[in-house]
Order: structure tokens, then C-alpha cells, then sequence
């Protein structure tokens, strides 16, 4: 298999890259966000996530991360019958994977998109292997302010792209300087849901494959 081959990581982002087959994707998937967060799951111990999720009916969740998950829940892939409504398996594992993410992380708690991010993993993987995959993501993937309540990583992108469209598309950057529209205000929900949202499925699929390439090392 790709992960247990002799493959370099520049080989083995190759091969990453090109797409992982439908049948694989979870165990692959899985296994890079694991190689990220490998010395935080041996020093939380294997009950980690059990545990967080044991507590978060007691009431630690700050009020207002529990009411924006809710309302979150149901804007995640609604057409998807794994998220189609409040009792369905889906949106249960997912608002238990966000709750916990709010109990490891209480600086950060949780920011629209990540809902996002949760969704697409618990289509392959369990609940306990997509909280591990949020944590890599916004804990080792992205700088720390990515995520932030002020989200200046998130932010800084958005002048980054601000820049490359002037750079190489400058018609429709004036464009769009002459009707006063500030790009950010569609964009950023694109970087913080790392495009999930903003694309057809498929190709929602093809940005992770992308993003999971960049974990190797």
C-alpha cells in the first residue's frame, strides 16, 4: 500500500497528489494526519477523545461556540444524507468531533469552516480519526492565527490573493476595484473551509487530496 511503500516524501507526495482511490481514502487520509499529530496522541493518551467527549455534556463549552456548532450543523453539506438533519448520524458525530475540538483547544474553541473540514473527513473516516485530522489541520498545518478570533493568517491570505490577482489577472482585479467590492468578503470563507464549500464535491475531494500532500515531510 502507498504508506507502507519504500516511496520518498517527494515520491509519496506524488502519488498523493494524483488522487487516492475512493476505497483507500479514509485509511490514507488518516494515516498523514496521524504522522502530524503522532507525539500529542501518545502524550494525551489513547482515551483522549473518549474522554473529551465524556465531558462535554457537563456543560464547558463557552455558550457561544455550542450555539454557532448548532447552527453550523445543518449548513454542512445539507443534500448529503449523512447530514440531512439534526438526528441523522452524521450531524451527531460531527457536532461530538467540534464540541470535543472546543475542550482540547479553549484559546481557539471553534470558527465557522471548520464544521466544514469535519464534514468532509467523516465521510471516510470515524469520528475519532476526524477530530485528530482538525487538530492537525489547525494546530500543525496552519500557523496559529489562522483560526484566531482576529483571523490574521486567514486575513493575510486574503491580501496574498488580493496581490496575485492584480498579478495576473488585473482586468477583473480593477474590475472589481471599480464596482467597490471587497474580495475578501467572498473569499474568506473559501481559505477558512479550505474550499469545501465553495466547490462541487469532487473537487472539494481534490483540494484535500492536495492539502493531505502537504503533510508529508
Amino acid at each position: 500500500m502507498l504508506l507502507s511503500s519504500n516511496a520518498g516524501p517527494d515520491e509519496l507526495k506524488k502519488l498523493v497528489r494524483g488522487g487516492v482511490p475512493e476505497k483507500l481514502r479514509g485509511r490514507v487520509w488518516s494515516a498523514l494526519y496521524r504522522m502530524k499529530v503522532h507525539d500529542m496522541r501518545e502524550a494525551k493518551g489513547p482515551n483522549y477523545f473518549q474522554n473529551l467527549c465524556s465531558r462535554t455534556a457537563e456543560a464547558e463549552i463557552p455558550e457561544n461556540h455550542k450555539r454557532q456548532i448548532s447552527l453550523d450543523l445543518l449548513r454542512t453539506m445539507p443534500n448529503n444524507i449523512q447530514f440531512c438533519d439534526r438526528n441523522s448520524e452524521g450531524i451527531q458525530k460531527m457536532q461530538s468531533v467540534l464540541h470535543a475540538f472546543c475542550l482540547h483547544n479553549p484559546q481557539l474553541g471553534y470558527c465557522q469552516g471548520m464544521n466544514f473540514l469535519v464534514g468532509m473527513m467523516l465521510l471516510f473516516v470515524d469520528a475519532e480519526d476526524a477530530f485528530w485530522c482538525l487538530v492537525a489541520i489547525v494546530e500543525r498545518y496552519f500557523p496559529s492565527s489562522y483560526f484566531d478570533q482576529n483571523l490574521i493568517g486567514a486575513q493575510a491570505d486574503q491580501e496574498l490573493l488580493k496581490d496575485l490577482l492584480r498579478n495576473k489577472l488585473p482586468k477583473i482585479s480593477a474590475h472589481l476595484a471599480a464596482l467597490d467590492i471587497e474580495l475578501s468578503t467572498v473569499t474568506l470563507n473559501w481559505f477558512l473551509s479550505l474550499f469545501i464549500d465553495s466547490v462541487p464535491i469532487e473537487a472539494g475531494k481534490a483540494f484535500s487530496h492536495q492539502r493531505q500532500a502537504e503533510l508529508v515531510e
